[in-house]
């Protein structure tokens, strides 16, 4: 089920949004294994998210987000490619167990796209500064990557797989 939420729904969710027109979709999953912080300050930030874990109770996905700023999370004119094909802007999604996902961003423009699959995945990542892009996919389980990128204009592109 997707759900297409603005600031204002998202309040009720208890994630603080302190500014307009941020556009956040969540698709939910199993909500009784699911675990999401978030707390966006700021206007225009675009993103997507989706945690998946629908086998039951236990090793719950937990993701982090905090954004300060203007135009992140696929929400920037920053007209750039993907660096990872099959991966958009903004994207942040998690699939099987126990996977963590930390992200913190401060300042405007900023592209990001995570993806998790298998179980046991880490990522904690944080982008300071103007028009960054990052993209992560991590495939099959216990991988772990940890990225900071400050400044303009810093790309990166990670790819890791194992099963």
């Amino acid at each position: 089920m997707r759900c297409l939420l603005a600031a204002t729904t998202v309040l009720l969710l208890s994630a603080p949004v302190l500014a307009n027109e941020n556009l956040l979709t969540i698709d939910r999953g199993d909500l009784s294994s699911n675990q999401l912080t978030l707390a966006i300050e700021g206007s225009s930030n675009r993103l997507d998210i989706v945690q998946q874990h629908a086998d039951g109770p236990g090793d719950a996905n937990r993701m982090t987000v905090r954004v300060t700023g203007d135009l992140n999370g696929g929400a920037s004119a920053l007209s750039a490619p993907p660096l990872i094909s099959g991966l958009t802007f903004g994207q942040l999604s998690q699939a099987g167990r126990g996977n963590m996902m930390n992200v913190d961003v401060a300042g405007s423009g900023n592209l990001f796209a995570f993806a998790q699959s298998g179980s046991g995945n880490q990522l904690s990542a944080a982008i300071q500064g103007t028009g960054n892009q990052m993209m992560v996919s991590q495939t099959g389980s216990a991988n772990m990557a940890g990225i900071f990128q400050s400044g303009s204009a810093n790309s990166v592109s990670i790819t890791q797989s194992s099963w």
